[in-house]
């Protein structure tokens, strides 16, 4: 008899476990069918907003730091054009009967000393024959200024000598609006970093 009232006080213990839990998910499942409140709009749109803003930030950032690398690497580019042209004496049509004497890259920020146009030109790559000199690149970067380092407007390779003329060491700075910088340099013995 004990037993049996043990049996039915549990059985009456676990109905109404079962009744309790089919109200707790009746409830929930009446809210999930009313959608979402106030609050937690407001929440998910602020948490969306300062997502948003972080991530044009960092976007901003990174495309104003390839754009450095880009002119830097171009640059570099064209140096590395003049000094393998001046190794291999690759002599343009332009020059003529004229003596190929090298290729030289000019700064031309606010110099003179440009072959024009130069207007808004950052840098040219320019050939010397003889007593000639010819234009053979104009390179203009929008909101970049190149500088050079010390104040020579340009490095020229000689042909066949190896290094660079007057053999000093050289380097250029590429800036942006933004006071943000990239290097590159020459040594003496014509090496491009």
């Amino acid at each position: 008899m004990w037993i049996k009232r043990y049996i039915q006080t549990f059985q009456s213990m676990i109905d109404e476990k079962i009744v309790r839990s089919k109200g707790f998910t009746q409830h929930q499942l009446r809210r999930c069918i009313a959608g979402f409140t106030l609050i937690e709009l407001i929440i998910v749109i602020s948490v969306l907003a300062i997502l948003s803003v972080v991530g044009i930030a960092a976007f901003s950032s990174y495309s104003r730091a390839q754009t450095l690398n880009a002119a830097a690497g171009g640059l570099s580019v064209t140096l590395n054009l003049a000094k393998s042209r001046a190794y291999s004496q690759v002599k343009p049509t332009s020059c003529g009967n004229n003596t190929l004497e090298g290729y030289e890259v000019r700064i031309c920020g606010g110099i003179p000393s440009c072959i024009p146009p130069a207007t808004d030109v950052d840098y040219q790559l320019i050939v010397s024959c003889g007593v000639t000199s010819v234009r053979i690149t104009s390179v203009a970067i929008p909101n970049i200024t190149v500088s050079a380092n010390p104040l020579f407007s340009s490095v020229f390779f000689p042909v066949l000598k190896g290094g660079i003329r007057g053999g000093k060491a050289m380097s250029f700075g590429i800036n942006n609006l933004f006071n943000e910088s990239r290097t590159v340099a020459v040594d003496s013995s014509g090496n491009i970093k």
